[in-house]
């Protein structure tokens, strides 16, 4: 079956006979050097 939440949304409004994009596949590579550019901020204004 499902394993997350997420696919179990997704199951059910593909069920609905939606035409569009409901999710838009994350790329991993741009969260992680979002969080990195966060943490250096993060770190900027501590010191």
């Amino acid at each position: 079956m499902y394993n997350n939440l997420r696919d179990v949304y997704l199951h059910g409004i593909s069920l609905g006979g939606q035409k569009e994009n409901i999710y838009e596949e994350t790329n991993n590579y741009e969260i992680s050097y979002a969080f990195k550019r966060a943490g250096r901020v993060l770190n900027d204004e501590i010191l």
